[in-house]
């Protein structure tokens, strides 16, 4: 019932609150895939799919408090499924919920509380060129896309183009790895970046945030319940008709007492426009999880893919992605090739 109340909630925000600061906005994502998944050399699936990639709807503002020189500022988005109705967890439900929150901003930076994309996540900027596509988003090969609730994330002011933006996780594990036993956890996510003169740097680090490794799906031998420390480090430079990006990290689970398990990934991906409204994108990335004593799993993605402008909001597009993951002498292999329609309101 009450997601059912939230589209009517939405649309009198909308007509209501027009004029004060609310603004009401979404992205209609929705292609047609045909997919070609070899699990583990075992069943093959081959099939077309209409997929909704991540389309959302959402409601956003801001409201001036006095001459204190701040702002209340909140968000509540909601992924749309476009497709079937599933919201991805076998639930024939329209909604998802998607960055959410309240929070203050002024001279001194911004502050949110909610459940939000984590700083290390951010830090990727557009490197991953085909975001929340099925198989060529980059969550496929390497961890830390993490978007985590009772989070807390502050981020400063811009100096000299250098921000940063520190998140914590508020009561994750109930305080139970918690020395000081305040239910305050140890799970952080922290990024520094810069920008100037075309180029963006960033580095990025979570520290014991809840997650399991990518290639755990393949049996890596996970101690219990632990979480990840992941470093990233990203780089992105470019002119008006290209751009490039890089992006390197690590990841190992936070428990000391775990065996010697370790992540490390690449991804690199650039974009050319070749006419006014025709964009041509790349993107190669991999991974490689190591494991005392078994044999490592290598995971391999390559995509490829236009996109066509019809307005400043709306393009249509065609991409093929392949993920290809080995361990020893098994392999699994997930291709599909999609076309697809965008539209942001």
């Amino acid at each position: 019932m009450k997601r059912k109340l939230l589209p009517l909630l939405i649309a009198g925000l909308a007509s209501g609150y027009a004029t004060a600061g609310v603004t009401v906005y979404g992205k209609a994502n929705v292609s047609v895939q045909s997919n070609d998944s070899n699990a583990m050399s075992s069943d093959t699936q081959d099939n077309w799919t209409l997929n909704s990639n991540a389309s959302r709807v959402g409601v956003k503002g801001s409201k001036k408090l006095g001459d204190t020189g701040l702002k209340a500022i909140y968000k509540v988005e909601y992924e749309v499924a476009f497709d079937d109705g599933d919201d991805g967890s076998g639930n024939k439900s329209e909604l998802k919920q998607r960055n959410t929150y309240v929070g203050l901003t002024g001279n001194f930076g911004t502050i949110i509380g909610g459940y939000h994309d984590t700083p290390l996540k951010l830090a990727q900027g557009k490197v991953d060129r085909f975001n929340d596509l099925d198989v060529g988003d980059i969550k496929n090969v390497v961890s830390g896309e993490n978007r985590l609730g009772d989070s807390v994330i502050y981020t400063t002011p811009k100096f000299s183009g250098v921000s940063a933006s520190i998140g914590l996780v508020l009561g994750e594990d109930d305080g139970v790895n918690n020395t000081d036993n305040d239910g305050l956890t140890d799970s952080t996510s922290i990024s520094i970046q810069w920008s100037g003169h075309g180029a963006r740097l960033a580095v990025a680090n979570d520290s014991d945030v809840d997650e399991e490794l990518v290639a755990n799906d393949w049996t890596v031998a996970m101690p219990g319940k632990t979480g990840l420390d992941i470093t990233r480090f990203v780089g992105e430079y470019g002119q008006d008709n290209w751009k490039i990006g890089a992006l390197v990290q690590s990841a190992e689970p936070t428990d000391d007492n775990a065996t010697d398990i370790e992540e490390k990934g690449t991804i690199l991906s650039g974009e050319l426009k070749v006419a006014s409204n025709v964009k041509l994108k790349l993107q190669y990335a991999s991974s490689e999880t190591s494991e005392d004593g078994e044999e490592d799993i290598e995971i391999d993605q390559i995509a490829f893919g236009a996109d066509y402008k019809l307005d400043k909001k709306t393009k249509l597009y065609a991409y093929y992605a392949k993920v290809q993951t080995e361990k020893g002498s098994v392999d699994a292999e997930d291709k599909t090739f999609g076309l697809g329609i965008e539209t942001k309101f």
